[in-house]
């Protein structure tokens, strides 16, 4: 979202911000804000274990025939983020594949 607003002429920082301020924002949104904000990607759940996840999950949604489109999306994400090197990054990393946040 803050690539989007950026490339729609929105400050990033101010819709971090706003999206802060409302009553439905975790404690980890905000954190996960600040991290891709600021390019600190310190490894907490890094990028080549969530695409582990997804791929199990992936895997029970083929087996099960079960479709599983936002998963499969997050997955190529995250595939993404590994073949440009981001896979130790923490799961914010895969900002880096938008265009700059600042």
């Amino acid at each position: 979202m803050l690539a989007l607003t950026r490339a729609n002429g929105v400050c990033p920082i101010k819709t971090a911000e706003i999206i802060a301020s409302t009553p439905v924002a975790s404690a980890a949104a905000k954190a996960a804000a600040q991290s891709m904000l600021a390019g600190t990607f310190a490894p907490m759940f890094r990028v080549d274990l969530v695409d582990e996840d997804l791929a199990y999950a992936t895997q029970v949604g083929e087996e099960s025939n079960t479709r599983a489109p936002k998963t499969i999306a997050a997955r190529s994400v995250m595939q993404a983020a590994i073949e440009a090197a981001y896979g130790a990054d923490h799961i914010t990393g895969v900002a880096r594949l938008y265009p700059p946040l600042r």
